[in-house]
């Protein structure tokens, strides 16, 4: 029988940066609703999202720190546990390197886990270049600022991946293409395609004993958090940046989405030369979008990685 694999999926505003043979991930923390370049967007929420049947010890594993809600996804009895990120280091136990070796996906994938996940949109991995990336986006704007690349009140959670397999998943069927708001920059955008809605990082773990722990700072007194899945199967894990009307599937279908707002959030992360009104994702005309996973694109971010 084949090792299961566990899959950690990014989405929303998550920024994935290329380091020395390792992908850092940080998920950023926005304070309230902010004005980010001139457009107001919603406060986004950053969060650790599991399935609660995945982890056979979850009552007394969470006692010291229960999640923060508990949800069912529409159409689904599965219970997932979410965990709101506050400053904190999130680390993966458990991963065997010389079966995990680091990985960054150029062709599609069409089945990545054995056909072990009931939801096909889930074992689908495409190239990684469908991710936006800031080379191809705005590659005139700076690197990631400091202050996001260190412990503190901006950065909602940090981990760092030696290992894994990287790549492109969750594509709805739309175009999208990077202009400014006022259509007054005529930025190097090389990006006219889908946009990746999420990045799946695969990990092959033998017997499916996967530990996730989370070590909070001691200045947000966040307590820490150990998970163990064990139950040899296929484990999906979510980490995700995004708003509470997404997370509760409150807000509406965006069918007519033509902008995405959200996007400008990035732009309040890097260092200068940054453009008054940087590109953001526009939609190309489609008769209908496909449906995505939340109600609004907010796909991750990568920088450096190929």
């Amino acid at each position: 029988m084949a090792d299961p694999i566990v899959t950690v999926f990014f989405t929303g505003i998550v920024y994935l940066a290329g380091r020395q043979n390792a992908i850092e991930v940080i998920v950023p923390r926005f304070q309230d609703e902010i004005v980010a370049r001139h457009v107001a967007v919603p406060e986004h929420v950053p969060f650790l999202k599991v399935a609660m049947e995945d982890i056979p010890n979850f009552a007394s594993e969470t006692a010291n720190r229960p999640p923060d809600f508990v949800l069912k996804a529409r159409g689904d009895d599965i219970a997932y546990a979410y965990f709101v990120l506050r400053n904190e280091t999130l680390k993966l136990n458990g991963i065997d390197a010389n079966k995990n070796p680091l990985k960054v996906v150029q062709q599609t994938m069409p089945d990545c886990c054995g056909g072990q996940d009931t939801d096909a949109s889930r074992r689908v991995r495409q190239p990684f270049g469908l991710v936006a990336a800031r080379q191809k986006v705005c590659s005139t704007c700076g690197p990631l600022r400091v202050d996001y690349t260190v412990d503190g009140p901006h950065v909602a959670a940090r981990m760092s991946f030696a290992v894994g397999r990287f790549a492109a998943a969750f594509l709805p069927d739309d175009v999208w293409t990077f202009k400014a708001m006022r259509m007054e920059f005529q930025g190097d955008s090389q990006f006219n395609s889908k946009i990746a809605e999420a990045v799946a990082a695969d990990f092959v773990i033998p017997g499916n004993v996967l530990v996730i722990t989370l070590s909070g700072s001691q200045s947000q007194q966040v307590k820490p958090l150990k998970l163990t899945f064990g139950n040899n199967r296929k484990v999906n894990v979510w980490i995700g940046n995004m708003p509470a009307t997404d997370i509760l599937v409150t807000s509406p279908e965006r069918e007519d989405e033509t902008e995405d707002h959200h996007f400008l959030l990035y732009y309040t992360m890097l260092q200068p030369p940054i453009p008054d009104d940087p590109p953001i994702p526009h939609r190309a005309p489609h008769p209908r979008r496909s449906g995505a996973i939340v109600g609004s694109n907010c796909p991750p971010f990568a920088d450096a990685i190929q």
